[in-house]
Formats: C-alpha cells, structure tokens, sequence
C-alpha cells in the first residue's frame, strides 16, 4: 500500500521537513543554552565584582580607624590602662609607661562612667599615617592621629609628626 503524498512534496522527492520543524529546532536551542549560560556566566562574574567592592570597603582603613576609635573610647571610658596601651602606638606607650605617674598595677575604677557614644568624620589616610576628626557628648572636637604598626592601626598622636615632615593629610578615596 502506498502512502498518498504529504502537501508540498512532489513525486519522486525524498520528503522535506518545513525549516521550523524538528531539524531547525537543533540549532536555535544550542544556541539558546549557550546565550543562557555566557548570561548567567556575566551575572556571576559581576556579582564576584560587587561582593570584593562590599568586602574591600568594609575592610578598608578607613574602616578599621573607625573600629579603633569606638574601641578606644570604651577602653579611655573605663579608664583601662592595659587597653588603652594595647590600642596605642609603640612611641606613645612609651611615653605612658616612662612617667613617674604610671602604676601598672593601678586597680580601674570600681564605678567606671558610662560610656559615651563617639562621632568620627573626616579620616584622612596617607600610607601608614591618618587622623580623624572626632566628637563626643559635652566635650569640644578633637583630631586623633593614627599610624599603622605591625599591619593594625594605632592611636599615636606622633603620627602628626610624621605627616608634619613628609607630607599632607588627604582624604581617603
């Protein structure tokens, strides 16, 4: 038994498959997954980007003056001497621990005051030396210098000097 011809074949034609059916299909959908997955490829690529900007600012310097400060104004709070040396640089300790007034073995105080919050603004970083504008309740502003030591930032008011001698504080980027 014959088959009757299909619409558009001619007799003696091998049969012809119109170009949107399954043998066109092939091609568009290779590319279709390719185009999907060079997307997705770019999507993850650039969240990559985004998250090491997120994460480099967060770890910036500018950043660790701003922890530092806080931490410093809770250890100056409570009047701890340890902490407050920990937190400072090695020349400044120093001077601390050279004066006849230093007592290591001084007791902090029994009713320490409260802490009180501290605003910083104004970091300026200049390689291993910055300072910081900072105020905090019922006292005037003042401006804290910082040096980088042993890769940890440090309070250390010798810091201007460096900067006195070398060059200007500019802002951090």
């Amino acid at each position: 038994m014959t088959t009757p011809p299909h619409e558009g074949d001619l007799p003696g034609e091998p049969f012809a498959a119109p170009p949107d059916g399954p043998a066109a299909a092939g091609p568009r959908r290779r590319r279709a997954i390719v185009v999907v997955a060079v997307a997705v490829g770019v999507l993850v690529v650039v969240g990559a980007v985004v998250a090491r900007v997120l994460v480099a600012r967060s770890h910036s310097d500018e950043a660790r003056i701003r922890t530092l400060v806080s931490q410093f104004a809770v250890v100056v709070d409570d009047e701890d001497q340890a902490g407050i040396l920990a937190l400072m640089c090695t020349e400044e300790a120093a001077d601390i621990t050279d004066d006849d007034d230093y007592d290591p073995s001084r007791p902090p105080p029994v009713d320490p005051p409260p802490h009180r919050p501290v605003r910083v603004s104004d970091v300026h970083v200049v390689g291993e030396v910055a300072s910081a504008h900072i105020t905090r309740p019922d006292q005037p502003g003042a401006t804290l210098w910082f040096r980088k030591e042993d890769g940890r930032w440090t309070v250390c008011a010798h810091a201007q000097d460096d900067l006195s001698a070398g060059s200007s504080v500019s802002p951090t980027p």
